[in-house]
Parts: C-alpha cells; structure tokens; sequence
C-alpha cells in the first residue's frame, strides 16, 4: 500500500523534475541564441511614433506646415454629436440629415483637406447608422464637404 513518504525524499524528487524541466525550457527555446556575441548581427530599429504626442523636431525647431486644428475638431464633434441626437429625435430621413451635416461641415472649412478629413468621415458615417439609423456610403460621405 501507501509507504511514508519522507520530505527529504520529497524536496530531492522535486529537486531534479525542476532541474530538467528547466534544461528542457532552455534547451527548446534559447538555442536559437548559441552564436557568439561578436558574430550576432543586431538591427537597429526606429523608434515606434507616439499616437497623440507632438513630433519631435530635433533641427533647428523646425514645427509642421499644418497648423494645431485640435480644438477645431473637438467643436466639430461636439457639433456633430448634438446635430445626431437632435436628429434622431426627430427621426430625419436622409437627405435631411446630409443637408444638415453638409451645412455643417461648411462651418468648418479648416477641415475640408486636413489630415482630419478621413476620421471625420469615419466618425460621420458610423455615428449617423448608430444613432439615426442612415448608412453613408464613401460616395455620399465625400460629397457631404462640397
């Protein structure tokens, strides 16, 4: 049956299953490694671009031709989010809401060729079919700076 089983027994068995787990672990995985230091080839890779930081211009503070429109946006979509719910409330059909956003988006001639314009058109088209219900096809969404 069951024998007594002594903790040094135990901690001995235990022991030697680390141990060879852990020469399997970094035989399998880190001999891809085996080169020499001297020999290994590293790539220098860029650094990645910060998603909402400014641009780093180290010569001569050199800024960027397009100017800060961030606070134009954030009106825009301020504008946009209650043009949309007034919108859905009174349940306008189509061509009343690209009437309405047109006219709105003519507020706002900064942002008609910005770098903006695409993730304006974006947030158009997919808060309009969220909240009112109106699928804008890419056609109609472009037509809608004119």
């Amino acid at each position: 049956m069951i024998q007594a089983i002594h903790w040094q027994w135990y901690i001995t068995a235990s022991l030697i299953f680390l141990a060879v787990y852990y020469a399997t672990v970094i035989l399998l995985y880190y001999r891809k490694n085996t080169q020499p230091a001297i020999q290994r080839t590293e790539h220098i890779t860029s650094p990645e671009p910060v998603l909402f930081g400014q641009p780093d211009f180290p010569e001569q503070n050199v800024h960027p031709a397009e100017p800060d429109l961030s606070g134009i946006v954030h009106d825009f979509v301020d504008e946009l989010e209650a043009l949309l719910l007034q919108s859905e409330a009174d349940q306008a059909d189509k061509p009343t809401l690209s009437i309405t956003i047109s006219r709105c988006l003519q507020k706002y001639p900064q942002l008609k060729g910005s770098v903006f314009q695409s993730a304006i058109n974006n947030l158009i088209g997919v808060n309009a079919e969220n909240q009112c219900n109106i699928h804008f096809t890419a056609e109609e969404l472009v037509a809608l700076w004119q």
